[in-house]
């Protein structure tokens, strides 16, 4: 269940003022004849009627029945009447009955207010507006739009209806007619309107309802001057069937209270009491106000903290100065303030106010410009800032300036101001600086973290000298970015977690792309020898095919691993390797046969020429010449016609000379010997199988 806000009981409080205002006038009214006012402030038994010209009329009661005050304004209600505020969730009506104070509150349907709370905060609201009435005040709630009240609560009251105390010091001003001065005081004299904050801007709205309904109370005075008057039996009537208990429903939620019921002439002399005590108090509150009798020194006192506050104004340099002139002024107006519209000296102390209003203004404004300017200041002592923050910062140097541009060339602030205004311009033209430094970097370190991602993703997929180039260009561009972000930005401290990184990558990329230049070069020259050695072995030049092929075999071996061709490396060098070993057992072959071919050639040469022969892998052919058989032949004949057995013997060992070198030459070379005659007849084998 919802309760009554604070700002709604405050409203409420209001409401119920005007009611007890709105019944006092109207009792009065009726007891005082019209152009006549009470000559004595007390008992009403000696109040005498008195011409307007032979005694004062009170101030509130001359600007009511002043027409030409009252344009504009709507008329008065019946005092029976609502007098609600829009803004309050609970609107009051009242009503004096016998010496007792009737209140209705309403509300909407929707608004639910705590029964308790709400009789609680309307009681306490009627004893602090007159704080020692008696009698009883009768309480009843309603919802809007209905004829009978829900609930009702009864209190006994101390004192009478609208009895005070008669001591100045006692009086509530709050009480009685003192909304009235307030009233007067601002139709005579309006004042601009000056942006306030939410809830000053409620109250202000509250006291704006408040006035309509007060100056309402002028139609009355004019109605009644009209000869319309309603009698007190009429008001006690009000609300017809609404204050009569009999009347309620049975489910009301009420307090029952039985009272004595007073005499019928009761309720003409309270209200003549209930008048007289209210006019003193009136008369004793306006009286004791200040400026009002005898010297006026809140004026002077008033016109002492002006001149003291425009003195240091003069000469002043810094913001504790400002501060200083803002606090006399303040207390300045203070005290103008409660110098009252009945005064004398009222006038003058509008236009005091009035003369430095506006100087008050402006120093309002520098003010203001200094405490922008000074937090902006301490903000930026925290650099390095995100480029948001330094935004705001740059905003309120900003609106530093438009307020300092404001103060015109005539006021008393204008040369600090101005002074203040180039030394804001300045610190404005350094923070944008910064806000493009910061921009810039942001920028930079956005396109650092953009090519280092692509690095990366490169990285992965990297295969030859050309990819690693690109990425060691990359990485090469990143490293030279970094000098470039300023070491005083927000982008300068959030790299620096990646510099090393970063480094360390373009170091590591700069290492691969030499290891895959090595690669592709070592595996070109690998292929150039082994087609070298290729061709070299297609020439049976064995010596020279090997040693390509090994050279070959070598620069495969060579190609750096975890590059683009050492896979192909490993099958380069399989295949190399069998090369080569092919290549040695040929050159090794070549070399028997070379040897085999030179044995041969020392053994056949001679004179006259011992043999021809052919050397092959398979077979050695070996031919005696017709020269070397002539010569042994005629030897052994001529030995032998000699009977020289000793040179038949020598040819003999020549012969078996010649046999043992063919076989020796033959098992060198683990190739068979076949030797022929000249004639190509079979001589021997060897060996024989």
């Amino acid at each position: 269940m919802n309760t009554t806000p604070k700002r709604s009981l405050r409203s409420l409080e209001k409401q119920l003022q005007q009611c007890l205002d709105a019944q006092l006038y109207a009792t009065w009214r009726q007891l005082t004849p019209l152009g006549a006012t009470c000559s004595t402030w007390g008992d009403p038994k000696t109040a005498v009627a008195s011409s307007l010209g032979e005694t004062p009329r009170p101030q509130w009661l001359l600007y009511l029945e002043r027409p030409q005050d009252r344009t504009g304004f709507s008329t008065w209600e019946d005092p029976k009447t609502a007098v609600a505020l829009e803004n309050c969730p609970i609107q009051v009506r009242c009503a004096i009955k016998n010496a007792d104070l009737l209140v209705l509150a309403q509300h909407k349907a929707e608004f639910r207010p705590d029964l308790q709370q709400t009789f609680k905060a309307i009681h306490q609201a009627i004893l602090s507006l007159s704080p020692e009435l008696a009698g009883e005040l009768r309480l009843y709630l309603r919802v809007l739009g209905q004829v009978q009240p829900y609930a009702y609560h009864a209190f006994k009251l101390p004192q009478p209806l609208g009895s005070v105390k008669t001591e100045a010091n006692d009086v509530n001003p709050l009480t009685a007619f003192a909304w009235l001065e307030k009233l007067i005081e601002d139709h005579e004299n309006p004042r601009e309107a000056i942006e306030t904050s939410p809830s000053e801007a409620s109250e202000s709205s509250d006291l704006v309802l408040s006035n309509e309904n007060r100056l309402a109370l002028s139609s009355e005075a004019e109605a009644t001057e009209k000869g319309e008057l309603r009698n007190l039996q009429e008001l006690e009537e009000f609300p017809s069937g609404l204050f009569n208990e009999l009347n309620l429903s049975k489910d009301v939620d009420r307090q029952t209270i039985k009272f004595k019921e007073l005499p019928s002439w009761w309720g003409q002399v309270s209200a003549y009491l209930f008048l007289s005590i209210a006019l003193c108090s009136v008369g004793l509150y306006a009286f004791t106000r200040p400026c009002v009798l005898g010297k006026c020194t809140t004026l002077a006192q008033a016109q002492q903290e002006i001149d003291s506050a425009q003195k240091i104004l003069a000469s002043a340099k810094y913001a504790q100065n400002f501060a200083q002139v803002q606090k006399k002024f303040n207390l300045a107006t203070e005290q103008l303030e409660q110098i009252p519209v009945w005064s004398g000296k009222y006038l003058a102390a509008r236009r005091m106010v009035n003369n430095y209003e506006i100087e008050a203004t402006q120093i309002d404004q520098v003010m203001n410009a200094l405490e922008i300017g000074a937090a902006a200041w301490k903000k930026a002592q925290n650099a390095p800032l995100p480029l948001e923050r330094w935004r705001e910062i740059e905003a309120s140097w900003s609106k530093a300036i438009t307020l300092l541009e404001k103060i015109p060339p005539q006021s008393e602030v204008y040369s600090f101001a101005q002074n203040k205004l180039s030394e804001y311009e300045a610190n404005l033209q350094a923070i944008a600086a910064r806000v493009q430094q910061e921009e810039y970097a942001a920028k930079t370190l956005q396109e650092i973290r953009e090519k280092a991602d692509l690095a990366y993703t490169r990285q992965g997929v990297a295969s030859g000298l050309e990819s690693w180039q690109g990425i060691y260009d990359l990485w090469e561009e990143i490293v030279n970015l970094i000098p470039k972000i300023p070491p005083s930005t927000t982008a300068y401290v959030q790299l620096q977690d990646s510099v090393a990184e970063y480094r360390k990558q373009l170091t590591k990329a700069r290492e691969q792309e030499v290891q895959e230049q090595i690669s592709q070069e070592t595996y070109d020259m690998a292929i150039a020898t082994a087609e070298q050695a290729q061709q070299l072995s297609e020439q049976k030049q064995w010596s020279n095919a090997l040693n390509s092929w090994t050279d070959a075999l070598t620069l495969a071996r060579q190609i750096p691993d975890n590059t683009f061709y050492s896979a192909k490396a490993q099958s380069l060098a399989t295949s190399y390797t069998n090369a080569r070993n092919e290549a040695a057992v040929n050159l090794k072959k070549a070399t028997i046969l070379q040897k085999t071919q030179n044995d041969l050639k020392k053994l056949c040469n001679g004179n006259p020429l011992v043999c021809e022969y052919t050397v092959t892998e398979d077979v050695i052919n070996v031919w005696l010449t017709p020269a070397y058989i002539r010569h042994v032949k005629r030897t052994a004949l001529l030995a032998d016609q000699k009977g020289d057995n000793k040179a038949l013997v020598g040819i003999d060992k020549h012969l078996d000379t010649l046999k043992v070198a063919l076989q020796t030459i033959s098992d060198n070379a683990k190739i068979p010997l076949v030797l022929y005659d000249s004639y190509g007849g079979l001589i021997g084998r060897h060996p024989k199988n």
